[in-house]
C-alpha cells in the first residue's frame, strides 16, 4: 500500500504527531527496548511491549516520549 502522508514523529507526552492527523501505520526504525506508549485514534492512551523494528498498523495520534523505547518512527497515512 502507498501512502500520500509519511510523516516523521517526534515523540511527546503532550503533542499529536501533527494537529488533525491520525496514522494508518507506523514504521519503528529502531525498536531500542521494545516499549511504545500511544494515545490512539479514540483518545485512549496504551502501552505497548516488545515491539520490533519494521511496520506496526495502529491509528495512533501520539507517540509518547515518556515509556517509549522506540526511535526513528514514522507515521503513514493515505
Amino acid at each position: 500500500m502507498s501512502y500520500a502522508q509519511q510523516v516523521a514523529v517526534t515523540k511527546s507526552d503532550s503533542l499529536d504527531i501533527r494537529p488533525g492527523f491520525v496514522s494508518s501505520e507506523l514504521w519503528i526504525g529502531t525498536a531500542g527496548d521494545g516499549t511504545m506508549r500511544v494515545t490512539a485514534e479514540t483518545g485512549e492512551v496504551v502501552n505497548y511491549v516488545s515491539i520490533p523494528a519494521g511496520r506496526l498498523p495502529i491509528r495512533v495520534r501520539r507517540v509518547h516520549s515518556t515509556g517509549s523505547g522506540v526511535s526513528n518512527v514514522v507515521a503513514w497515512a493515505p
